[in-house]
């Protein structure tokens, strides 16, 4: 799919615009894996250890995906969901920014040979004090990730 999209404005009043498109972005590929559950108290299949690992070390991970990764290993330690504030929070970046680092995140694992194109990489959810967007890693994927982590050959 291809969109064209003209934006005429001032830079914030762009960087809203693009931030509402990232947005819905997130907002669709929930659905879509929420969708794809077979049963509705059952959470979506995630990715395999292996396939986790291929897309983390085929090439550097950049600073914000590292913290971003950290943050989401530390919190679910305590078992909670991380909120999207959060996130840019620990990262330093904007809410925009954030969006770009978790859709980049998202084509690593999308783009590793051998992805099956359903599977989650991450666990999605909705802060119901707040209504803000919540991520966890799947708790099958912490370990490897952590481990990638400490990694210190890993950027």
């Amino acid at each position: 799919m291809e969109l064209k999209l003209v934006c005429k404005g001032t830079p914030e009043e762009i960087a809203a615009i693009i931030e509402a498109v990232q947005a819905a972005q997130v907002a669709q590929s929930t659905a879509q894996q929420s969708d794809q559950r077979e049963a509705p108290d059952e959470p979506a299949k995630s990715v395999s250890v292996e396939i986790m690992h291929r897309a983390l070390t085929r090439r550097p991970l950049t600073e914000n995906t590292r913290i971003m990764l950290k943050t989401l290993c530390e919190a679910e330690e305590a078992g909670r969901y991380v909120s999207r504030s959060t996130l840019c929070q620990t990262t330093g970046l904007t809410l925009a920014q954030l969006n770009g680092v978790l859709g980049k995140f998202g084509a690593r694992v999308i783009g590793t040979n051998g992805y099956d194109g359903t599977s989650s990489y991450l666990e999605y959810g909705r802060d119901e004090a707040t209504g803000e967007g919540t991520y966890r890693l799947p708790e099958a994927l912490r370990d490897g990730v952590r481990e990638i982590l400490a990694d210190t050959d890993i950027r």
